[in-house]
């Protein structure tokens, strides 16, 4: 059976490649066989695409959520996986709730810049 066409796709931090030795020697031989590749850089958000992830994630307007748009954009540098993972841990840690008596997601403005600080270290 001969295959015409094949898309691969594959994920990867370009930081970090050199401590995986094996995807080395794959895009290696890629190359070395004459195979058509596209590397497509995925760069950070900016601090509105946070604003507006925020947003659209919590379901509030931009101008009630840009406090805490701005903590994390500072947490996560526009990162968006790190952005949705910080998400994740405020939920876990319950730093960011749904109140179901208010019908809003709210969250601990205090709390949120001491775990920054103290995820920094």
């Amino acid at each position: 059976m001969e295959i015409n066409h094949f898309l691969f796709i594959a994920s990867y931090r370009d930081n970090e490649i050199d401590d995986t030795p094996s995807l080395v020697a794959f895009l290696e031989e890629l190359k070395r066989k004459d195979i058509t590749t596209t590397d497509i850089n995925v760069g950070c958000i900016s601090r509105r695409d946070v604003s507006e992830l925020i947003s659209d994630t919590i379901n509030l307007p931009q101008h009630l959520t840009k406090s805490f748009s701005d903590i994390i954009y500072k947490k996560t540098g526009g990162n968006a996986l790190f952005v949705t993972q910080f998400l994740q841990s405020l939920w876990d840690e319950e730093l960011l709730v749904y109140s179901l008596e208010c019908n809003v997601w709210e969250w601990d403005k205090f709390w949120m810049m001491l775990v920054c600080l103290w995820q920094r270290r």
